[in-house]
């Protein structure tokens, strides 16, 4: 079977949350590790750049993400992904919900800035 994986790591924040240090460093050295010794078809990053003529997906790299741009990126992901094994890594700000159903949740937060 097929296995994809999607790395992010949002350093850049607009509004209240400031900026952090590590998330993009974090995200690079995980995508490189299972692009490695992962065994993934593929290893998507974002947010990334990638260099003309590169062949490979780039390096994950400090820009912001709206949420509506992360939204849309999971979402060719899961469906480009589909009937294959997925694994998705986010490193961000976050912050963890109470479900009544079951335990803590983890969620991310990123900007509305572009609705």
């Amino acid at each position: 079977m097929a296995r994809y994986a999607l790395i992010i790591g949002i350093a850049e924040y607009a509004g209240s949350f400031r900026s952090l240090e590590t998330p993009v460093q974090n995200a690079n050295a995980i995508a490189n590790l299972l692009d490695r010794h992962g065994h993934f078809d593929q290893v998507k990053r974002l947010p990334f750049r990638r260099e003309a003529g590169q062949k490979d997906l780039g390096q994950v790299i400090r820009k912001p993400l709206t949420c509506l741009e992360l939204t849309s990126e999971i979402q060719q992901f899961l469906h480009d992904a589909d009937q294959s094994d997925v694994l998705i890594y986010y490193s961000g700000h976050g912050f963890t919900l109470t479900n009544p159903l079951s335990a803590n949740v983890m969620a991310f937060w990123l900007p509305q800035t572009a609705r």
